[in-house]
């Protein structure tokens, strides 16, 4: 759109007394000082979110309608009526001096427009019901955000925030507070899933909990071997933790879980390893054990083909339960033939696939490559360096040195209430936890097994979880 076009619209809109003006995706520079004449608008959208998401480097945003806008002129503030301004997808890099001063504004909207920082004098506005910060660079939130105490949502996914201040538990009327995608050491579990945000009183408490006492990082992760049966898997395990291998290796009955201690980024980790048996019998049970944020790896034989190996089965089965978590593909057998897939097509297709290597555990081949992009994936899963409460680790510890293969969640309670979580809101974030990390199963949110005790999987001792007995 063009100046003069432009300022013809704006003529016809203040003749006809427009509430809304949509400019979006105009390739603006700059807004006439007539834009002041609209006296009657209440909703200016210079940028919009579109439906669909897109790609930027490990990131999936929500598409955006903007301009080319790095200012915005002082006849905003001659507008009374207005109370929602969308600025989206402009390269503002900081929010406009006007816009602050903008006092009855009600909806603030401001993604991807390159923001560092929230200014203090965003408690200017505390008329402010909505404010929508996500995907910009801001790193920390001002103790000034306290003012706005009309607030009931406050949008600043994926940012790159890693401490949030006390104030914001001041704001009485919070409603929605989305903090996803920032490196927070805070689980996921309780920010909120790809699907829905966490809410305002579970991540309230959590804080308050981090506050409250000793804390300790989790230092812990969930690695899963997935694939067809006769592939490997155990034998990459023996050769990644023990460097042995036995030829006459057994096949895994059902799912073997243990433990591998490694050291990711100068830190002791523990990966808790499931290795499950890839016979058919097996297949529909592995929803109940694939979680998010874990690391996989799909092993494949590289002697057979891709349809043979079910690639994409497997592929599509994480997706399903394992979100976005990152996949290793693993060919192995090299020794015996190379790795023949659709490389390129299984990327596109599939972006969380993050390497492709080819293995041979019998002439060890490949295996310090595949040990290297483990830990390397490893060390990016933000969830690892999350930050728990020390009563947590207690109960997580009890569990674990428990001698029976199954307790009833009432006496998963009662170890809580042991440990001084007594709260019902804690103790379900905590099992939560302890279920994704696959230190217990629980499926209290499942229709049909919800009422299935709490199952420890006593990683230390090698625990094998099997098909009962037809």
């Amino acid at each position: 759109m063009t100046q003069d076009e432009l300022l013809v619209l704006i003529d016809r809109a203040a003749a006809e007394g427009w509430q809304e003006l949509d400019l979006s995706g105009q390739e603006l520079t700059e807004l006439p000082v007539e834009i002041g004449n609209l006296k009657q608008l209440e909703s200016l959208i210079l940028g919009k979110k579109v439906k669909g998401y897109e790609e930027v480097g490990d990131r999936y945003l929500e598409k955006v309608s903007g301009n080319n806008l790095k200012t915005l002129p002082l006849e905003l503030l001659g507008l009374p009526n207005l109370r929602k301004l969308d600025i989206s997808g402009n390269p503002l890099e900081s929010i406009p001096d006007v816009v602050t001063q903008i006092l009855h504004l009600e909806e603030l909207i401001l993604i991807r427009v390159e923001l560092t920082e929230i200014p203090d004098a965003i408690a200017n506005l505390n008329n402010l019901m909505q404010l929508h910060l996500s995907d910009n660079k801001i790193t920390q939130i001002p103790e000034a955000i306290a003012n706005l105490t009309n607030l009931t949502q406050l949008d600043l996914r994926r940012n790159q925030i890693t401490q949030i201040p006390e104030a914001i538990e001041s704001l009485p009327k919070l409603e929605k507070l989305d903090l996803r995608g920032n490196p927070l050491p805070i689980s996921p579990e309780i920010l909120g899933s790809s699907d829905d945000v966490g809410s305002v009183e579970d991540i309230f408490n959590y804080l308050r909990l981090l506050r409250s006492g000793e804390v300790r990082p989790l230092n812990e992760a969930k690695l899963l071997l997935i694939g067809q049966g006769s592939v490997g898997k155990t034998s990459l395990i023996e050769r990644l933790i023990r460097n042995e291998y036995d030829k006459n290796q057994p096949q895994t009955d059902g799912l073997n879980v243990e433990t591998w201690n490694v050291s990711v980024n100068s830190k002791d980790i523990r990966l808790n390893v499931w290795d499950f048996g890839g016979q058919e019998i097996y297949h529909a049970t592995h929803q109940f054990f694939l979680t998010k944020r874990s690391l996989y790896l799909l092993v494949c034989n590289c002697r057979t083909s891709e349809e043979e190996n079910r690639i994409e089965y497997w592929l599509k089965l994480i997706e399903s339960f394992g979100g976005k978590s990152p996949v290793i593909i693993v060919g192995n057998k090299k020794d015996e033939q190379p790795f023949d897939i659709n490389r390129k097509a299984l990327r596109e297709k599939y972006p969380n696939i993050k390497a492709i290597i080819e293995t041979s555990c019998q002439d060890n081949i490949g295996i310090d490559e595949l040990r290297t992009a483990i830990l390397q994936q490893v060390g990016k899963l933000k969830e690892v360096y999350d930050l728990l409460p020390l009563s947590w680790f207690e109960v997580k510890q009890k569990l674990e040195s428990m001698p029976e293969d199954f307790i009833s969640y009432n006496g998963y309670i009662g170890i809580c209430h042991e440990n001084k979580i007594t709260e019902e809101q804690n103790q379900e974030q905590l099992i939560d936890l302890l279920h994704r990390l696959g230190l217990v199963l629980n499926f209290r949110e499942h229709p049909i097994l919800k009422d299935t005790n709490v199952l420890n999987t006593q990683l230390g001792d090698r625990r094998y979880l099997r098909a009962p007995e037809r």
